[in-house]
Protein backbone atom coordinates (compact mmCIF):
# COMPACT_ATOMS: atom_id res chain seq x y z
CA UNK A 1 0.00 0.00 0.00
CA UNK A 2 1.36 3.24 -1.23
CA UNK A 3 1.35 5.74 2.07
CA UNK A 4 1.11 9.81 1.20
CA UNK A 5 5.18 10.18 1.95
CA UNK A 6 5.28 7.44 -0.56
CA UNK A 7 2.97 9.53 -3.20
CA UNK A 8 4.63 12.14 -2.45
CA UNK A 9 7.73 11.08 -3.27
CA UNK A 10 6.63 9.34 -6.13
CA UNK A 11 5.17 12.69 -7.54
CA UNK A 12 8.22 14.98 -6.81
CA UNK A 13 10.12 12.09 -8.27
CA UNK A 14 8.66 12.32 -11.95
CA UNK A 15 10.69 15.02 -12.29
CA UNK A 16 13.51 13.22 -12.74
CA UNK A 17 12.35 10.25 -14.89
CA UNK A 18 13.53 11.72 -18.09
CA UNK A 19 17.05 11.73 -16.65
CA UNK A 20 17.18 8.91 -14.72
CA UNK A 21 15.19 6.43 -16.85
CA UNK A 22 18.25 5.71 -19.09
CA UNK A 23 20.96 6.38 -16.67
CA UNK A 24 20.28 4.24 -13.55
CA UNK A 25 17.92 1.61 -15.32
CA UNK A 26 19.58 -0.07 -18.22
CA UNK A 27 16.58 -1.57 -19.42
CA UNK A 28 14.09 -2.17 -22.78
CA UNK A 29 11.88 0.03 -23.01
CA UNK A 30 9.05 -1.96 -22.63
CA UNK A 31 9.99 -3.38 -19.29
CA UNK A 32 11.10 0.14 -18.22
CA UNK A 33 7.68 1.55 -18.49
CA UNK A 34 6.45 -1.80 -15.99
CA UNK A 35 9.58 -1.32 -13.50
CA UNK A 36 10.20 2.33 -13.46
CA UNK A 37 7.46 3.79 -11.50
CA UNK A 38 7.80 1.06 -9.09
CA UNK A 39 11.66 1.52 -8.56
CA UNK A 40 11.75 5.42 -8.55
CA UNK A 41 8.91 5.49 -5.27
CA UNK A 42 11.75 4.17 -3.43
CA UNK A 43 14.68 6.11 -4.41
CA UNK A 44 16.37 8.26 -1.71
CA UNK A 45 15.45 12.14 -0.93
CA UNK A 46 18.81 13.23 -2.03
CA UNK A 47 18.27 12.02 -5.76
CA UNK A 48 14.72 14.12 -5.77
CA UNK A 49 17.00 17.33 -4.58
CA UNK A 50 19.88 16.24 -7.07
CA UNK A 51 17.41 15.86 -9.54
CA UNK A 52 15.49 19.75 -8.75
CA UNK A 53 18.79 21.32 -9.37
CA UNK A 54 19.74 20.00 -12.55
CA UNK A 55 16.63 20.69 -13.98
CA UNK A 56 15.99 23.89 -11.48
CA UNK A 57 19.69 25.73 -12.05
CA UNK A 58 19.36 26.13 -16.21
CA UNK A 59 16.27 27.80 -15.74
CA UNK A 60 17.08 29.97 -13.27
CA UNK A 61 20.56 30.56 -15.39
CA UNK A 62 18.47 31.27 -18.17
CA UNK A 63 15.64 33.35 -16.64
CA UNK A 64 18.31 35.67 -15.36
CA UNK A 65 19.74 35.81 -18.74
CA UNK A 66 16.35 36.88 -19.94
CA UNK A 67 15.88 39.58 -17.25
CA UNK A 68 19.29 40.94 -17.80
CA UNK A 69 17.98 41.67 -21.70
CA UNK A 70 14.71 42.68 -21.04
CA UNK A 71 16.15 45.28 -18.88
CA UNK A 72 19.05 45.73 -21.50
CA UNK A 73 16.42 46.76 -24.02
CA UNK A 74 14.60 48.69 -21.58
CA UNK A 75 17.50 50.72 -20.73
CA UNK A 76 18.77 51.14 -24.28
CA UNK A 77 15.13 52.42 -25.47
CA UNK A 78 14.67 54.59 -22.42
CA UNK A 79 18.51 55.99 -23.37
CA UNK A 80 17.34 56.39 -26.89
CA UNK A 81 14.01 58.53 -26.16
CA UNK A 82 16.35 60.62 -23.75
CA UNK A 83 18.32 61.39 -26.79
CA UNK A 84 15.44 62.54 -29.11
CA UNK A 85 13.85 64.30 -26.51
CA UNK A 86 17.49 65.97 -26.11
CA UNK A 87 18.24 66.63 -29.74
CA UNK A 88 14.25 68.02 -30.10
CA UNK A 89 15.00 70.57 -27.14
CA UNK A 90 18.07 71.74 -28.57
CA UNK A 91 16.06 72.28 -31.85
CA UNK A 92 13.29 73.91 -30.07
CA UNK A 93 15.50 75.86 -27.82
CA UNK A 94 16.66 77.51 -31.51
CA UNK A 95 13.30 79.05 -32.07
CA UNK A 96 12.65 82.78 -30.95
CA UNK A 97 8.84 81.27 -30.95
CA UNK A 98 7.22 80.32 -28.10
CA UNK A 99 7.08 75.99 -28.10
CA UNK A 100 5.59 73.95 -25.19
CA UNK A 101 3.62 70.49 -24.82
CA UNK A 102 1.06 70.11 -22.26
CA UNK A 103 -0.79 67.30 -20.21
CA UNK A 104 -4.27 66.98 -20.20
CA UNK A 105 -4.12 68.81 -16.65
CA UNK A 106 -2.18 71.37 -18.50
CA UNK A 107 1.00 70.29 -16.71
CA UNK A 108 3.91 71.58 -18.92
CA UNK A 109 5.48 67.83 -20.42
CA UNK A 110 8.15 70.09 -22.58
CA UNK A 111 9.14 74.04 -23.19
CA UNK A 112 11.69 75.79 -25.19
CA UNK A 113 14.00 78.30 -23.67
CA UNK A 114 12.18 81.37 -25.04
CA UNK A 115 8.99 79.87 -22.86
CA UNK A 116 11.46 79.69 -20.24
CA UNK A 117 13.08 83.21 -20.34
CA UNK A 118 9.77 84.55 -20.94
CA UNK A 119 8.53 83.37 -17.46
CA UNK A 120 11.94 84.05 -15.78
CA UNK A 121 13.32 79.99 -15.34
CA UNK A 122 14.65 77.45 -16.77
CA UNK A 123 12.98 74.71 -19.56
CA UNK A 124 13.68 72.35 -16.38
CA UNK A 125 11.78 74.19 -14.39
CA UNK A 126 8.64 74.23 -15.87
CA UNK A 127 7.93 70.86 -16.28
CA UNK A 128 5.54 69.44 -14.22
CA UNK A 129 4.16 72.84 -13.51
CA UNK A 130 1.01 74.88 -14.98
CA UNK A 131 0.64 78.76 -16.34
CA UNK A 132 -0.81 79.68 -12.65
CA UNK A 133 2.63 79.79 -11.33
CA UNK A 134 3.78 81.87 -13.60
CA UNK A 135 1.21 84.52 -15.34
CA UNK A 136 -1.45 86.43 -13.39
CA UNK A 137 -4.45 84.30 -12.53
CA UNK A 138 -7.20 86.05 -14.77
CA UNK A 139 -4.62 85.64 -17.75
CA UNK A 140 -3.43 81.65 -17.00
CA UNK A 141 -7.05 81.26 -16.49
CA UNK A 142 -7.63 82.17 -19.91
CA UNK A 143 -5.17 79.73 -20.59
CA UNK A 144 -6.31 76.82 -19.23
CA UNK A 145 -9.55 77.44 -20.74
CA UNK A 146 -8.34 77.04 -24.19
CA UNK A 147 -6.34 74.22 -23.81
CA UNK A 148 -9.69 72.60 -22.19
CA UNK A 149 -11.44 73.53 -24.83
CA UNK A 150 -8.82 72.03 -27.35
CA UNK A 151 -8.94 68.49 -25.41
CA UNK A 152 -12.59 68.17 -25.39
CA UNK A 153 -13.54 69.61 -29.05
CA UNK A 154 -9.92 67.95 -30.54
CA UNK A 155 -10.31 71.41 -32.57
CA UNK A 156 -7.43 73.20 -33.42
CA UNK A 157 -6.62 77.07 -32.69
CA UNK A 158 -4.68 78.88 -34.97
CA UNK A 159 -3.46 82.42 -34.79
CA UNK A 160 -5.27 83.61 -32.18
CA UNK A 161 -4.08 87.04 -31.41
CA UNK A 162 -4.44 86.95 -27.02
CA UNK A 163 -2.23 89.47 -24.92
CA UNK A 164 0.38 87.92 -22.04
CA UNK A 165 3.47 89.69 -20.60
CA UNK A 166 6.99 88.80 -19.98
CA UNK A 167 8.64 88.19 -16.39
CA UNK A 168 9.17 91.60 -16.23
CA UNK A 169 5.18 92.27 -16.54
CA UNK A 170 5.24 94.19 -19.33
CA UNK A 171 2.30 93.70 -22.05
CA UNK A 172 2.61 91.10 -25.09
CA UNK A 173 1.04 90.52 -28.07
CA UNK A 174 1.02 86.92 -29.05
CA UNK A 175 0.02 85.07 -32.17
CA UNK A 176 -0.84 81.45 -30.58
CA UNK A 177 -1.66 78.40 -32.50
CA UNK A 178 -2.31 75.13 -30.30
CA UNK A 179 -3.87 71.85 -31.61
CA UNK A 180 -4.31 68.54 -29.80
CA UNK A 181 -1.52 65.84 -29.01
CA UNK A 182 -2.46 62.40 -29.68
CA UNK A 183 -0.90 59.10 -29.01
CA UNK A 184 -0.85 55.67 -31.53
CA UNK A 185 -4.44 55.36 -30.76
CA UNK A 186 -5.34 58.85 -31.45
CA UNK A 187 -6.64 59.51 -28.09
CA UNK A 188 -5.89 63.02 -26.97
CA UNK A 189 -3.28 63.10 -24.49
CA UNK A 190 -2.39 67.02 -24.28
CA UNK A 191 -1.79 70.10 -26.22
CA UNK A 192 1.04 71.12 -28.51
CA UNK A 193 1.32 74.89 -28.74
CA UNK A 194 3.26 77.35 -31.02
CA UNK A 195 3.36 80.81 -29.88
CA UNK A 196 4.71 84.15 -31.26
CA UNK A 197 5.44 87.77 -30.28
CA UNK A 198 4.15 89.93 -32.45
CA UNK A 199 4.36 92.80 -29.87
CA UNK A 200 6.46 95.02 -32.38
CA UNK A 201 4.36 94.18 -35.49
CA UNK A 202 0.78 94.75 -33.51
CA UNK A 203 2.37 98.43 -32.38
CA UNK A 204 3.72 98.95 -35.98
CA UNK A 205 0.08 98.15 -37.28
CA UNK A 206 -1.28 100.30 -35.11
CA UNK A 207 0.71 103.44 -35.78
CA UNK A 208 0.56 103.24 -39.50
CA UNK A 209 -3.27 102.81 -38.50
CA UNK A 210 -3.40 106.06 -36.89
CA UNK A 211 -1.12 107.95 -38.97
CA UNK A 212 -3.90 106.33 -41.71
CA UNK A 213 -6.45 107.85 -40.01
CA UNK A 214 -4.61 111.14 -39.53
CA UNK A 215 -4.22 111.25 -43.25
CA UNK A 216 -7.60 110.39 -44.03
CA UNK A 217 -8.82 113.02 -41.47
CA UNK A 218 -6.40 115.51 -43.29
CA UNK A 219 -7.40 114.01 -46.96
CA UNK A 220 -11.35 114.57 -45.52
CA UNK A 221 -10.49 118.12 -44.61
CA UNK A 222 -8.68 119.33 -47.42
CA UNK A 223 -11.50 118.26 -49.19
CA UNK A 224 -14.48 119.41 -47.59
CA UNK A 225 -12.08 123.26 -47.96
CA UNK A 226 -11.50 122.94 -51.72
CA UNK A 227 -14.99 121.37 -52.37
CA UNK A 228 -16.36 124.51 -50.66
CA UNK A 229 -13.89 127.20 -52.49
CA UNK A 230 -15.80 128.99 -55.58
CA UNK A 231 -12.23 128.57 -57.14
CA UNK A 232 -11.45 125.97 -59.77
CA UNK A 233 -9.00 123.34 -58.10
CA UNK A 234 -6.61 120.70 -59.68
CA UNK A 235 -4.04 118.07 -59.94
CA UNK A 236 -2.85 116.92 -63.49
CA UNK A 237 0.18 114.27 -63.64
CA UNK A 238 2.91 114.39 -66.32
CA UNK A 239 -0.18 113.16 -68.93
CA UNK A 240 -1.46 116.53 -68.36
CA UNK A 241 -4.89 114.04 -66.84
CA UNK A 242 -7.10 114.88 -63.55
CA UNK A 243 -5.68 113.47 -60.35
CA UNK A 244 -7.34 115.74 -58.36
CA UNK A 245 -10.12 118.31 -59.27
CA UNK A 246 -12.91 119.75 -56.82
CA UNK A 247 -16.81 119.98 -57.17
CA UNK A 248 -16.61 123.90 -58.84
CA UNK A 249 -14.59 122.33 -61.85
CA UNK A 250 -17.03 119.81 -61.94
CA UNK A 251 -19.87 121.18 -62.11
CA UNK A 252 -18.31 124.16 -64.61
CA UNK A 253 -17.36 121.05 -66.69
CA UNK A 254 -20.99 119.28 -66.38
CA UNK A 255 -19.28 116.40 -64.51
CA UNK A 256 -21.62 114.92 -62.13
CA UNK A 257 -19.13 114.74 -59.91
CA UNK A 258 -15.08 115.41 -59.10
CA UNK A 259 -14.68 111.69 -59.63
CA UNK A 260 -15.46 111.88 -63.17
CA UNK A 261 -12.48 113.54 -64.02
CA UNK A 262 -9.92 111.31 -62.74
CA UNK A 263 -7.89 109.42 -65.61
CA UNK A 264 -9.35 112.23 -68.01
CA UNK A 265 -7.64 115.89 -69.60
CA UNK A 266 -9.14 119.02 -70.68
CA UNK A 267 -9.40 117.94 -74.27
CA UNK A 268 -12.44 115.30 -72.68
CA UNK A 269 -14.42 118.60 -71.60
CA UNK A 270 -13.47 122.22 -73.47
CA UNK A 271 -13.21 122.91 -77.57
CA UNK A 272 -9.64 121.45 -78.87
CA UNK A 273 -8.45 124.32 -79.33
CA UNK A 274 -8.82 125.95 -75.85
CA UNK A 275 -8.11 122.65 -74.29
CA UNK A 276 -4.87 122.76 -76.49
CA UNK A 277 -3.87 125.88 -75.46
CA UNK A 278 -3.93 124.51 -71.27
CA UNK A 279 -2.35 121.54 -72.43
CA UNK A 280 0.66 123.86 -73.97
CA UNK A 281 0.30 125.94 -70.47
CA UNK A 282 0.34 122.92 -68.41
CA UNK A 283 3.64 121.44 -69.83
CA UNK A 284 5.49 124.76 -70.26
CA UNK A 285 5.32 124.86 -66.43
CA UNK A 286 6.29 120.69 -65.70
CA UNK A 287 8.99 121.89 -68.39
CA UNK A 288 10.20 125.39 -66.99
CA UNK A 289 9.97 124.48 -63.42
CA UNK A 290 8.42 128.01 -63.21
CA UNK A 291 5.16 128.61 -61.83
CA UNK A 292 2.60 130.89 -63.89
CA UNK A 293 0.61 133.33 -61.48
CA UNK A 294 -2.25 134.77 -62.31
CA UNK A 295 -2.50 134.31 -66.10
CA UNK A 296 -5.49 135.37 -67.73
CA UNK A 297 -6.97 133.12 -70.05
CA UNK A 298 -10.43 132.17 -71.52
CA UNK A 299 -12.91 130.00 -70.55
CA UNK A 300 -16.22 128.43 -70.52
CA UNK A 301 -18.75 127.74 -67.74
CA UNK A 302 -21.52 125.15 -67.43
CA UNK A 303 -23.84 126.83 -70.04
CA UNK A 304 -21.28 127.22 -72.86
CA UNK A 305 -20.51 131.19 -71.89
CA UNK A 306 -17.68 132.95 -72.21
CA UNK A 307 -15.63 133.38 -69.11
CA UNK A 308 -12.22 134.99 -67.98
CA UNK A 309 -9.92 133.25 -65.63
CA UNK A 310 -7.04 134.35 -63.78
CA UNK A 311 -5.15 130.94 -63.44
CA UNK A 312 -2.20 129.51 -61.45
CA UNK A 313 -0.26 127.45 -61.95
CA UNK A 314 3.10 125.27 -60.08
CA UNK A 315 4.97 122.14 -60.81
CA UNK A 316 3.90 119.44 -58.78
CA UNK A 317 8.05 118.33 -57.28
CA UNK A 318 8.71 114.91 -55.53
CA UNK A 319 10.89 114.66 -52.53
CA UNK A 320 14.37 113.27 -55.00
CA UNK A 321 13.09 117.10 -57.84
CA UNK A 322 11.47 114.67 -59.63
CA UNK A 323 8.86 116.49 -61.59
CA UNK A 324 5.13 114.64 -60.97
CA UNK A 325 2.69 117.32 -62.37
CA UNK A 326 1.05 120.05 -61.58
CA UNK A 327 -1.36 122.00 -59.21
CA UNK A 328 -3.72 124.38 -60.49
CA UNK A 329 -6.08 127.07 -59.12
CA UNK A 330 -8.22 129.03 -61.27
CA UNK A 331 -10.41 132.28 -60.32
CA UNK A 332 -13.37 133.34 -62.18
CA UNK A 333 -12.58 137.24 -62.94
CA UNK A 334 -15.21 137.33 -65.68
CA UNK A 335 -17.31 140.49 -63.95
CA UNK A 336 -14.17 141.93 -62.59
CA UNK A 337 -12.75 141.79 -66.48
CA UNK A 338 -15.68 142.80 -68.02
CA UNK A 339 -15.36 146.25 -65.26
CA UNK A 340 -12.28 146.58 -66.46
CA UNK A 341 -12.82 146.48 -70.17
CA UNK A 342 -15.47 149.30 -68.91
CA UNK A 343 -13.09 151.38 -67.16
CA UNK A 344 -10.49 150.49 -70.46
CA UNK A 345 -13.46 152.64 -72.51
CA UNK A 346 -14.45 154.80 -70.61
CA UNK A 347 -11.02 156.27 -70.00
CA UNK A 348 -10.13 155.99 -73.81
CA UNK A 349 -13.63 158.01 -73.93
CA UNK A 350 -12.54 160.64 -71.22
CA UNK A 351 -9.27 160.72 -73.08
CA UNK A 352 -11.04 161.42 -76.50
CA UNK A 353 -12.95 164.09 -75.02
CA UNK A 354 -9.76 165.44 -73.51
CA UNK A 355 -8.36 165.74 -77.05
CA UNK A 356 -11.17 167.66 -78.20
CA UNK A 357 -11.26 170.21 -75.79
CA UNK A 358 -7.63 170.41 -75.46
CA UNK A 359 -7.96 171.28 -79.45
CA UNK A 360 -10.97 173.74 -79.20
CA UNK A 361 -9.04 175.64 -76.77
CA UNK A 362 -6.25 176.36 -78.86
CA UNK A 363 -8.23 177.27 -81.38
CA UNK A 364 -10.04 180.35 -79.05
Amino acid sequence: MLTKPKIYLLLKSALLLPVFSSVLFQIPDGEQALFLPIAISFLPYHYFIIGFLLAAVPAVFFFVKWRNLKNLSVSFQKNEEHKEKSYLQDIIDTVSDFIYIKDTKNRFIQANKSVADNMGTTPENVIGKTDFEFYPKELAQQFFDDDIKIIQTGKTIQNQVEPSVDRQGNELIISTTKTPLKNARGKIIGTIGIGRNVTAEKKAEEEIQKANEKIRLERNQLRTLIDNIPDYIYIKDTECRFLVANKTLARTVRADSPDDLIGKSDLDFYPEELARKFHKDDLNVMKTRQPLINHEEPGIDEHGKKLFIASTKVPLIANKGEIKGIIGIGRDITALYQTRVKLQRKSEDLHEVNVLLEERQEEV
